[in-house]
């Protein structure tokens, strides 16, 4: 009996060890996955465990800066280059450096890794290559406004004889800059240049400036005095910080050449033209009667001769 009560004891104390040493295990794992990837406790999936903290390697976890989830697929890269790597579904990246002989020189130098990703401004980080141990960063991307975000109305200015107003030289239209669905962004600059090639007859105010909850209006102005006749085409891109491609916004205008009053100065001159040609038409016919009456004073005046020599008028 009493061995049998020994037996018991002797099993119970191993299972007391054993559970200890496992619950110690587990801390260790938490506690790993923790620090290395901000949160994250479960350790399923994880490439940065405990069998990776002394290799001479670097890594990290990329997050979303405003919701702090792990970015999968992420786009990882380094200077030195190295291999291109892409984040798991917890958003973590592993470089090992031992894989790449070459860079063994720079244990000991600090490494710039950058981070991209779809929708997000890239990022980076300088992690120092340590002999037998990972070092870690962990890298937050910041939502970029994104193409789909900016909305520009109208994207194609038709200027029209309408547009000049009283038939003058300018005419000017405008267009609407606005975010549109973006919780991420609540500002964005934005910038444009009017192409040199445009800029004698094509203007811009404003030409920068922020957007913000309120839309910005930017006038466009054309100058036709300064063209000949015949079709414009001009192309403004439109840039805005964190968007993902540009925007552009077209400026058409088809001149005939007419309707410039006061503008380039030609009707005020074919005015003058006019009133020259009228004056030229008056002096005419008073040359003309300054010629007729010539003729008749010739006329009197041999009359006059004639009759003072007593000889018949002919």
């Amino acid at each position: 009996m009493k061995r049998m009560i020994s037996m018991f004891a002797v099993a119970f104390l191993a299972g007391a060890v054993l559970g200890c040493e496992a619950n110690v295990n587990s801390k260790n794992t938490e506690g790993t996955a923790s620090d290395t990837s901000g949160g994250d406790t479960s350790g399923e999936g994880t490439i940065l465990g405990p069998e990776k903290q002394n290799i001479t390697s670097i890594g990290g976890v990329v997050r979303d800066q405003i919701t702090q989830q792990p970015i999968n697929g992420a786009v990882i890269t380094t200077d030195p280059p190295t291999s291109q790597l892409l984040t798991n579904s917890l958003g973590e990246f592993l470089l090992d450096v031992t894989n790449f002989p070459g860079l063994t020189q720079f244990i000991g130098v600090s490494m710039r890794v950058s981070a991209t990703a779809n929708g997000y401004l890239p990022n980076q980080a300088n992690l120092t290559v340590t002999e037998n141990k990972l070092t870690t960063a962990q890298m937050l991307l910041t939502p970029s406004a994104g193409e789909f975000n900016v909305d520009v109305q109208p994207a194609v200015l038709q200027f029209n004889e309408q547009d000049f107003f009283g038939g003058g030289a300018t005419g000017t239209k405008n267009v609407t800059i606005k975010l549109v669905n973006s919780p991420a962004a609540q500002s964005a600059n934005w910038s444009l240049v009017i192409p040199p090639q445009n800029a004698g007859w094509l203007s811009a105010s404003p030409t920068t400036g922020t957007i913000t909850a309120t839309p910005q209006f930017v006038n466009f102005t054309i100058d036709r005095s300064k063209l000949p006749a015949g079709s414009y085409n001009a192309e403004i891109v439109l840039t805005v910080t964190g968007a993902t491609e540009l925007k552009t916004i077209q400026v058409l205008y088809t001149y005939t050449g007419g309707g410039t009053d006061g503008g380039d100065g030609a009707d005020g001159a074919d005015a003058t033209d006019g009133a020259a040609d009228a004056t030229d038409a008056t002096d005419g016919a008073a040359d003309a009667t300054d010629a007729t009456d010539g003729a008749a004073d010739a006329t009197d005046a041999t009359d006059a001769t004639d009759a003072t020599d007593g000889t018949p008028p002919a």
